[in-house]
């Protein structure tokens, strides 16, 4: 029972620090969750864009690619 006891005193005096490292946890979570998302977006804006102009357009859609890239990347930032 001691031991039981100890360990909860020692949970319930930290608790704060555990908080704390739940917050940042799940916030950085959040934060990979995000950019994985926009990365998946912005490649299948390349790959759509490559398919429909793929007619010896290469150029147009290298510019495309990058425009998309440029527009979630701001997006990305304005958000922080």
């Amino acid at each position: 029972m001691k031991i039981y006891r100890r360990f909860f005193e020692y949970i319930y005096h930290n608790l704060k620090y555990i908080n704390d490292f739940f917050d940042i946890s799940t916030l950085r979570q959040g934060i990979s969750i995000y950019r994985q998302r926009v990365t998946i977006e912005s490649h299948s804006a390349f790959h759509w864009n490559s398919l429909i102009f793929h007619q010896g357009r290469y150029f147009f859609h290298q510019l495309v690619f990058v425009f998309s890239s440029l527009v979630f990347s701001n997006s990305s930032l304005s958000s922080t």
